[in-house]
């Protein structure tokens, strides 16, 4: 009631509902860099059923992923939503919702959606607001009061096979919006322009994560570098990360035996050079994150060490997807948690999940990735 209030307050200072006479469309990804690149290939069938001549398509995305959605080809318009300051600066919130009020359809296919969002969504009153249905602890563990609150802002939810990997689930559920069915590739990035770097001959190693929780520990890494350099002495080791990770980048460095034959990239190349960087690896050894999905874009051999979170939901890749990834993990019970772990009661130290993978298992994969690289 208080916000449907609020709508009806607010209209009459939203003139701006269509752009050139366009149908306003809004479509929400604010979620990671690995989920976003995961999405692209649905994003391009959405695009060709909602052409440029007749539909306006805005992009609302994290400021961090701006870079690389710019220059994709299927939107009209790159929107940098903060949640911090929407959150906690009303003059912020107060344009956002305006600006957000154009909308005639508001699609949000992520999968571990936040009530935050949702909230936002609703304030729009678009006639079509679209999200995914998911139900308790299937890929997020939000309270089932929020995943219900958050509900009530849509006007439909797509229900969808979520035992499927995330490509197959984006893939469905833009053909539930479209009728369009399309068969899934992770080719996705092939708008991303070249760019030269200078060092050549190298494997690219990603010590960082989302949380220190899920991060390998950086010995560990810097015992397989050692493994691979003297397996394969004509290769440098190239770290790369945020700006944040370069002191772990150092840690991983300092351990190796031959620091020299190390580059500590971390916080040195912008999103688009990073893209360029992993595509032309020999091959990529890292924790589970956006890397391994750059790398299968562009058929890169990798090694992902990988928790029990979201098992067969971003990584591995299916079978028959002819991703040439190796994922290194060590089964338990406990698998498919959504990171809510009840064993993990330190914050600076990995999940057990994580821990207990060692050195042994990821070098017999690393070896098995040098011996189709040859």
């Amino acid at each position: 009631m208080i916000k449907a209030l609020i709508i009806k307050s607010l209209k009459f200072l939203s003139g701006l509902k269509k752009v050139s006479g366009k149908q306003q469309i809004f479509v929400f990804r604010c979620d990671e860099l690995g989920d976003f690149i995961l999405w692209l290939g649905a994003a391009k069938i959405l695009r060709e059923y909602y052409p440029a001549d007749k539909y306006h398509i805005t992009l609302v995305s994290k400021p961090v992923n701006r870079q690389l959605a710019e220059l994709c080809p299927y939107w009209d318009e790159v929107w940098d939503f903060d949640q911090r300051q929407y959150q906690h600066n009303r003059i912020y919130r107060l344009k956002a919702i305006l600006k957000l009020m154009r909308a005639d359809m508001v699609i949000n296919p992520v999968l571990n959606r936040s009530l935050l969002i949702d909230n936002f969504i609703g304030y729009s009153n678009a006639p079509a607001r679209i999200g995914v249905d998911v139900k308790y602890n299937e890929v997020c563990h939000h309270p089932k009061a929020a995943i219900a609150a958050g509900n009530l802002n849509y006007t439909r939810l797509v229900r969808l096979d979520l035992s499927k990997h995330v490509i197959d689930i984006n893939f469905d559920f833009a053909a539930a919006l479209t009728g369009v069915r399309q068969t899934p590739s992770p080719d996705a990035l092939t708008f991303i322009p070249d760019r030269k770097n200078d060092v050549q001959d190298y494997f690219m190693v990603v010590p960082g994560a989302g949380s220190h929780a899920r991060r390998w520990p950086p010995a560990d890494f810097a015992e397989i570098i050692d493994f691979v350099q003297k397996q394969r002495p004509d290769l440098k080791a190239l770290i790369c990360g945020t700006r944040e990770e370069f002191e772990l980048g150092e840690k991983v460095r300092s351990a190796a035996g031959n620091p020299d034959r190390i580059i500590n990239y971390c916080g040195k190349s912008d999103l688009i050079e990073l893209v360029n960087i992993v595509k032309n690896a020999k091959f990529i050894l890292s924790n589970d994150c956006a890397a391994l999905h750059i790398a299968a874009c562009f058929g890169v051999r990798s090694v992902g060490i990988l928790g029990g979170a979201h098992v067969g939901l971003f990584f591995p890749y299916p079978a028959n997807s002819n991703v040439k990834s190796i994922a290194v993990f060590v089964p338990k019970e406990c698998f498919n948690c959504h990171w809510y772990c009840f064993r993990h009661p330190e914050e600076q130290t990995p999940y057990p999940c994580i821990e207990q993978i060692g050195v042994p298992e990821v070098r017999d994969a690393v070896c098995e990735l040098l011996k189709a690289i040859e």
